[in-house]
């Protein structure tokens, strides 16, 4: 593709022969030339590949890569490194988006070349059921410049706020290439939190949309959605890569925080034997109990205060009582 793309949307792809034409398709119904949609091949071993390539057989605009598998934080990086356009968006292989998207990101950009991020929201669909999620909630949809991009920074991982995903936002390239420099292929989970915690902040502008534009599809098989013994190595991993980009940056032990809460929650999920002990003896660990102890109380609510001094004290079965209360209210 040549320097007319003004967009490239890159796709991670791995086991999904069920569910990615129809993510293709979404994008394909309202695409134009000037949009570019790279399909990245982690080594599925079922059809995938086949259907990559019958796509950029038929469409000059969509380009494949086929490599060994590296697992998602390899896939999003390789797709990035060779994205023709000024601006790069991502989306999950399983997910969908609606219609008018293109067209909204497109006046957009054509509004404000510069742009920095773009932010949307999005649903999700489980069981073939659509939940209306409410996003932004604290912040008014529109422009911000560098006088009042502080406003959208401060809420990230926030409620309201901005969340950690990637997949529902657009970045300009050279930040997109600034956080994958910060990629490591053993964060298996959460590794779109880097992407999306360096790009915060380094962006200089934003444009917030509160439209839902991503289906974001709850996969029985997804990893996020279960709880396996790589959470732990890949949250190691995580806290290791955005310590090189934010040293010791309060927001770096805020984000340890909220993934060790994720670990709670979803031990509690697990059908692990004794999850209380599982655990006790990850906080009795004196890297995590160091790094909890950095969190600033100051930023977080009661409820979060609660928690994260039932960590510290390692309170374990409070911590697991509270989750599946925390799961039976959503």
């Amino acid at each position: 593709m040549d320097n007319k793309v003004e967009l490239s949307i890159v796709i991670p792809i791995y086991k999904v022969e069920k569910y990615l034409e129809r993510c293709i398709q979404s994008i394909i119904n309202q695409m134009d030339r000037y949009l570019e949609i790279i399909l990245v091949d982690d080594g599925s071993p079922d059809r995938c590949p086949f259907i990559c390539d019958e796509y950029a057989n038929k469409y000059d605009n969509i380009e494949v890569i086929h490599k060994k598998n590296g697992g998602l934080a390899d896939a999003v990086k390789a797709g990035t490194l060779i994205a023709s356009g000024k601006h790069i968006a991502y989306v999950d292989s399983d997910d969908w988006l609606e219609d008018g998207w293109y067209s909204t990101i497109k006046s957009i950009i054509k509004k404000y070349p510069d742009i920095d991020t773009i932010m949307y929201g999005f649903q999700r669909v489980t069981n073939d059921v659509v939940e209306k999620t409410e996003v932004y909630s604290s912040l008014k949809e529109g422009y911000y410049d560098k006088s009042s991009i502080e406003k959208v920074k401060v809420t990230y991982m926030r409620p309201g706020g901005i969340g950690p995903t990637r997949w529902n936002k657009i970045y300009s390239k050279e930040i997109a290439l600034k956080c994958i420099k910060y990629y490591d292929k053993n964060i298996s989970i959460g590794e779109d939190m880097v992407f999306s915690a360096i790009a915060t902040d380094s962006m200089e502008n934003t444009y917030i949309i509160k439209k839902n534009f991503v289906n974001y599809y709850i996969n029985d098989g997804s990893m996020t959605q279960h709880f396996n013994e790589k959470y732990i190595t890949s949250f190691e991993s995580l806290f290791l890569s955005l310590k090189k980009y934010f040293v010791e940056a309060p927001v770096l032990y805020y984000m340890n925080y909220i993934n060790m809460r994720t670990m709670v929650n979803a031990v509690g999920k697990s059908d692990l034997n004794n999850k209380s002990q599982y655990l006790k003896t990850i906080f009795n660990n004196e890297e995590i109990h160091d790094r909890l102890k950095k969190v600033d109380k100051k930023n977080l609510d009661l409820s979060n205060r609660i928690l994260l001094y039932m960590m510290l004290k390692n309170h374990t079965k409070f911590l697991l009582v509270i989750s599946y209360i925390y799961r039976k209210l959503k």
